[in-house]
């Protein structure tokens, strides 16, 4: 049982690296002049490079894959990690704009002291 939420939890991880390298490709293009404290040498190279090895590790977990998650129970997890994640995102949706809104506040009067 550990061993399936161990392989599940793996591609998660896998998937998290890929949503870097798209969030890394699009800041490249979006904000180029974004002050950063560390700025990789060849970015686009780079940036191009983590998202073809990640989709790469991303199709070793798929059926037929080397690491090919087991069906139907390492599947069942990964499909109920991202239904737990859709219902949270739904319910959480006017609550983050809200607690943003009450930081902003904050900081204004902190400045303003």
């Amino acid at each position: 049982m550990l061993n399936w939420i161990v392989n599940a939890g793996g591609l998660g991880i896998v998937v998290a690296w890929l949503l870097v390298a798209v969030s890394f490709l699009i800041l490249r293009y979006s904000e180029p002049e974004m002050d950063r404290p560390y700025k990789a040498p060849a970015g686009w190279a780079v940036g191009l490079l983590g998202l073809a090895l990640t989709a790469f590790f991303v199709y070793l977990y798929l059926p037929g894959g080397q690491s090919a998650l087991l069906w139907p129970y390492e599947w069942a997890i990964v499909l109920l990690w991202c239904l737990l994640g859709i219902i949270l995102y739904s319910v959480s949706e006017g609550y983050s704009e809200e607690h943003a809104t009450m930081a902003a506040k904050k900081v204004e009067q902190l400045k303003d002291d």
